[in-house]
Formats: structure tokens, C-alpha cells, sequence
């Protein structure tokens, strides 16, 4: 007897534990409201950029969901872990009640502005959830490679090349700097050097976009020879460096000079007229 009131015991316990712990699994269901889709807008980036976030969530299920106070969620990582010390942006955004089968696109009013010196960039967005269900459904984005560096600045560097002067009459001798980058470049560093005057430095401290500069030097020499004209460029963030070389030709009195089309060298490797590169 006392035998099978054990047993009949033990059973009955097993079957409590197993309907308690079904209990527990009910309560803490996932909301039916899934996170389908994370996009950015712009869809690339550079460190500065302000970026609108955008997510699709859909209603899996074919029955309404509604609670007060409902909301979508999303954070941005530096890295994982998804913990605290590595989110460096995070917002919430209202939502209205869903009805069966509902997809909907939300988008954050909170901006994300894209932080510097990054590799990779980690995304985590919630959807909604009411209760009894206590975990919201959940999506990561990971963006690898996003935050290219800045486009490599174009610059074209034009010197006064095959001008012709008699001994002892000058001439303006010019380097030309176009910046045909599309964003303004600064702290553009020069040197002009020309045989026989040495070398002139300098910096322009601002350049526009598909804006010139024009460096000018008046020189005359009393001998008479070809002399050589260089100007490099560089700028501070990039390791490329624009050169650039032409000539100067001085004559003895007597000989024919002219030439006030002359052709200006470019570091392009290009020939032009003065006109084309001012």
C-alpha cells in the first residue's frame, strides 16, 4: 500500500512540475509583430553623415495586437557584445496597433550620426511586445566596410610651360591648382619652385569644389637658357603628392619671342591654353 501511494505521488509530482513550467513558457511568449527588415537611408556612409533608420515589421499572426503604450526599438554597436559599454546609439519610436497580418514600415524620428574610426558597425531593432508575451522579436544588421574612407581627392596642378622672354624682360610664371573633387579641400599645401628665383611655399587654407587657385610669380633673368619650372602639391590627410614641371625660355635680344597662347603643362599629362585651366 505504501508502496503504490509512492509511486502515485511521484507521478503526480512530475505532472504539476511539467504543468507549471508549460505555465511559465506560456507566459513569457514572443510577440507575434517580427522585425523583417533594417535599412538605412543614405544606404552609404561616411563618419559624419547623419543616417535615417528604418525598419519593417510584420504581424505574423492573424489576430490584432494592441497594448497601451507600444514601441519599436533600435540600437547601434561599436562591436559585440550587444551590451551597454559597446552602444553608441539607440531610440524608440511609438507604434499603433496592428491588425492580423500587418506589415509596416517605421521610421525613427531620432537620427544616427555615423561615428569615426570604425570597421564595422552593428545594428539591433525590437518590435513590440504586450503582455502576457514578454520578448519582443529581434533582427541585427551588421555593416562591414560601410564607412569607406573619404573619396580621393582630385586635384589638377597646371604649370606655366614653353613661354618665351627676352634677357632681362619678365614674365608672369603660373601654377594653377583645380580642385575637381566635389567636396571643399583644405590646407593644400605648394611649392613653386623656378630655376634661377628659387622656391616659393605656401598653403591655401580653402578650396572649393571645381574652384582654381592661381600661384603667380614675375621673374626675368639676365642669361639666357631654358629654365626649369616645378610646382608639387600636397595636403595633409593623403599620402598622394601632385607634380607638375615646365619650362621657361629665355632668349638673347634680337630673337623672334612671343607666344601669349602658350600651351600649360598639367599632372594629368595634358597640354592647355591658359583659359582652360583658370
Amino acid at each position: 500500500m505504501t508502496k503504490k501511494n509512492k509511486m502515485f505521488f511521484s507521478l503526480f509530482a512530475v505532472g504539476v512540475v511539467f504543468f507549471l513550467f508549460s505555465g511559465v513558457i506560456a507566459a513569457q511568449g514572443m510577440s507575434p509583430v517580427q522585425v523583417t527588415s533594417i535599412t538605412l537611408s543614405p544606404t552609404t556612409c561616411d563618419p559624419g553623415d547623419i543616417v535615417t533608420v528604418t525598419i519593417t515589421l510584420h504581424n505574423i499572426s492573424s489576430q490584432p495586437y494592441n497594448c497601451s503604450g507600444m514601441t519599436a526599438g533600435i540600437s547601434a554597436f561599436r562591436a559585440t557584445p550587444y551590451s551597454a559599454a559597446n552602444r553608441i546609439w539607440q531610440a524608440q519610436q511609438p507604434v499603433t496597433p496592428f491588425a492580423g497580418g500587418e506589415q509596416r514600415n517605421v521610421t525613427f524620428t531620432t537620427k544616427f550620426t555615423v561615428p569615426a574610426n570604425l570597421a564595422e558597425l552593428h545594428f539591433q531593432a525590437r518590435g513590440p511586445v504586450c503582455p502576457p508575451d514578454e520578448f519582443p522579436h529581434q533582427k541585427n544588421l551588421v555593416l562591414r566596410g560601410t564607412q569607406q574612407p573619404p573619396a580621393e581627392v582630385n586635384l589638377l596642378v597646371c604649370i606655366t610651360n614653353g613661354k618665351i622672354a627676352p634677357v632681362g624682360g619678365k614674365r608672369d610664371l603660373h601654377v594653377w591648382i583645380k580642385n575637381n573633387h566635389f567636396n571643399e579641400v583644405k590646407n593644400i599645401s605648394y611649392s613653386f619652385y623656378v630655376e634661377g628665383k628659387g622656391t616659393t611655399t605656401g598653403i591655401i587654407p580653402s578650396l572649393g569644389s571645381l574652384k582654381t587657385k592661381q600661384i603667380t610669380r614675375n621673374h626675368g633673368w639676365n642669361t639666357a637658357g631654358t629654365k626649369k619650372l616645378s610646382a608639387t602639391i600636397t595636403l595633409p590627410e593623403s599620402t598622394k603628392v601632385w607634380t607638375v614641371q615646365g619650362t621657361h625660355k629665355v632668349v638673347l635680344p634680337g630673337i623672334a619671342y612671343g607666344g601669349s597662347n602658350q600651351k600649360v603643362k598639367c599632372s594629368d599629362g595634358t597640354n592647355r591654353t591658359e583659359s582652360e585651366v583658370e
